[in-house]
């Protein structure tokens, strides 16, 4: 599996990475979710630690869950 992605140029524990922040992302606008905190949200997708979650979001989409979750919701 790492050597279908090291020819893809795109590490797998990076896809991994990647695939588990897009859910996360979808379940903090999924208005059934509402109800659960982003560290529940975290958790559920394999983040152990609501910090290293957050600073990964942050770096993926360039803004907090907290913020990305109230700016969606507004508008």
């Amino acid at each position: 599996m790492h050597k279908l992605f090291e020819a893809l140029d795109l590490p797998f524990g990076k896809y991994v990475l990647q695939q588990r922040l897009a859910r996360c992302r979808d379940e903090l606008l999924n208005p059934i979710l509402s109800g659960l905190s982003i560290e529940q949200i975290a958790y559920h997708n394999g983040f152990n630690d609501a910090a290293h979650f957050s600073r990964r979001f942050r770096d993926c989409y360039g803004v907090s869950p907290r913020a990305y979750r109230k700016r969606e919701s507004d508008a």
